[in-house]
C-alpha cells in the first residue's frame, strides 16, 4: 500500500488554497490548508506534512520567506517547501533560496508543473521515484485541528 502525501498549503487567499487544494486531491493528495504563518507553523508541528506550499506573500500575519526560515531550522524532521509569488523579481530566486526553499514558482502556477515539482521534491526526500505519491486517503484539516484543540483532545 502506498503512502499518501499530505501537503500543507499556506496562502492568505481561501480561493487560492482551495483551488490548489482541489488539483492536488485529485491526484489523490491529503491537503492541509492555512491562511497565515501562525495557523501554517502550529500546523506543521502538530501534523508534520510531507511537503509545504506557500505564498511569499501572507498578508499582515507573516510572509512565506520568514515561514521557509523557521520550518527549516526548527521543525524536524525537515520537509520541502515550495514557495509561490505572483510576482517575479529580478533576484527573488535567491532571497527565497537563501531562506531555505527548495523550490520557487511564479503564480499562476500551472497545474502540472506544481504536481510534478511537489512529486519531485516527494521523491527525492523518501529516496525512490514513487508516481503514485498521491494516493486517496483520509486526511486532518486545520479545522480539525482547531476544534480538536478546543475539545482538549
Amino acid at each position: 500500500m502506498s503512502e499518501t502525501a499530505r501537503i500543507l498549503l499556506v496562502d492568505g487567499r481561501r480561493n487560492q488554497r482551495q483551488r490548489y487544494a482541489e488539483l492536488l486531491q485529485q491526484r489523490g493528495a491529503c491537503t492541509i490548508q492555512a491562511s497565515n504563518a501562525r495557523e501554517a507553523l502550529r500546523a506543521a508541528i502538530e501534523l508534520q506534512p510531507d511537503l509545504v506550499v506557500t505564498d511569499v506573500r501572507l498578508g499582515r500575519r507573516g510572509s512565506g520567506l520568514a515561514l521557509t526560515r523557521y520550518l527549516k531550522r526548527h521543525v524536524k524532521p525537515p520537509m520541502p517547501v515550495i514557495v509561490l509569488s505572483g510576482q517575479w523579481l529580478p533576484g527573488a530566486t535567491t532571497t527565497a533560496r537563501r531562506a531555505g526553499c527548495d523550490r520557487f514558482l511564479t503564480k499562476p502556477c500551472v497545474p502540472e508543473v506544481l504536481a510534478d515539482t511537489i512529486r519531485e521534491l516527494l521523491a527525492a526526500v523518501r529516496g525512490r521515484h514513487r508516481p503514485d505519491m498521491m494516493a486517496k486517503a483520509s486526511c486532518v484539516t486545520t479545522r480539525h485541528l482547531e476544534a480538536r484543540n478546543r475539545h482538549g483532545e
